[in-house]
């Protein structure tokens, strides 16, 4: 492997030079890229092909193209032979005569002429050049969607629509499992990807107010024990709930399922006013007090406690975005709108 020269607040032109190239960089996060430089921008956005990653507990994988913003780049290390490139000559160098150009004597030519008579590498496109489609990624992870069992009648179907431009043409008694939609088309100009669609419904929990708390931690805590020893396989089971939808989807059973999926989408009817939902005792009249807040609240922490699992398990290039969509009425009328959250 030849020497390589490590450059903090690298100029452009080097990494002009240096595609074609095996480089190393290492992001903001620790983790380490290695392999061939397809393309420079001007901005420092990069893109390798035939990458080894390196992680910063030491786990090494390899993917096949990567794209890689200037600004998560900590530093570069290019192959040591470009640090003669023409952009490092000094300008006071003169050439040493007879002996190593061969009777020609050799000097620093203006940049201005040295650009002129460098020679042009039009002779082959870019790979990546816009005449080129761009790449299709295969298999990529999946776009999970999840929704409360009350809210997804109204909410899911303008969801899929919005997303994949198909409207659900038959819409299920429930969405629960729902993996038929179209896929969600995604490209820029150097990939295209058809994502998948699953959609889950996790029940809200219909217990009264006071027998609220107790009822979920007796049912989480018989969950977990089931799971984890394999006793009391004949009691009946848990009422569904969040917290149960948790456990289950957190289970060793459910890994291949965690390991597929690439970003959440939640998607809740926002919440309306009205006096069935408020208490009448103490605190009443505050948001905490109303069942239908708590109810939410127990469906967000939920999906909350998954998304750290699934993120545990992948480390530090393991996170999973998500986005929250609120559908609610405007003007007080009929019309639906929806609003996004990050």
């Amino acid at each position: 492997m030849g020497k390589l020269t490590s450059t903090i607040g690298i100029p452009i032109k080097l990494l002009n030079e240096a595609q074609g190239h095996v480089v190393t960089l290492e992001i903001t996060s620790g983790v380490v890229y290695r392999g061939k430089l397809l393309e420079a921008e001007d901005n420092m956005n990069v893109q390798l092909k035939d990458i080894t990653v390196t992680a910063r507990d030491g786990r090494v994988s390899h993917l096949d193209q990567v794209y890689i913003r200037g600004s998560h780049v900590k530093f570069f290390i290019v192959p040591d032979m470009l640090r003669n490139a023409p952009m490092f000559r000094s300008r006071g160098q003169r050439g040493r005569g007879v002996g190593l150009a061969r009777g020609k004597a050799t000097q620093t030519l203006d940049p201005f002429q040295r650009k002129s008579t460098l020679p042009e590498m039009t002779s082959a496109p870019h790979p990546n050049s816009a005449s080129q489609s761009a790449q299709q990624i295969r298999n990529p992870r999946r776009l999970l969607i999840l929704s409360p069992s009350s809210h997804s009648p109204s909410t899911i179907p303008s969801l899929l629509h919005s997303l994949t431009e198909t409207p659900v043409a038959d819409p299920p008694a429930s969405f629960a499992g729902y993996t038929t939609h179209p896929p969600l088309r995604l490209s820029n100009r150097y990939y295209t990807a058809d994502i998948p669609i699953w959609v889950d419904e996790i029940p809200l929990p219909a217990a009264p107010q006071g027998e609220h708390a107790h009822t979920l931690a007796r049912t989480q805590t018989q969950t977990e024990t089931q799971i984890h020893t394999g006793e009391g396989k004949s009691a009946p089971s848990p009422s569904p709930s969040p917290a149960q939808w948790a456990v289950e989807f957190s289970s060793a059973d459910a890994q291949v399922v965690r390991d597929a999926i690439g970003a959440l989408v939640i998607c809740i009817r926002n919440l309306e006013d009205s006096p069935t939902n408020t208490d009448t005792g103490a605190g009443a009249g505050t948001p905490e007090s109303r069942d239908d807040v708590r109810n939410l609240l127990e469906f967000l922490s939920a999906v909350g406690r998954v998304k750290g699992v699934i993120e545990e398990e992948r480390g530090d290039v393991g996170d999973v975005p998500v986005l929250l969509v609120r559908e609610h009425n405007q003007f007080g009328g009929g019309g639906c709108g929806r609003r996004c959250e990050r």
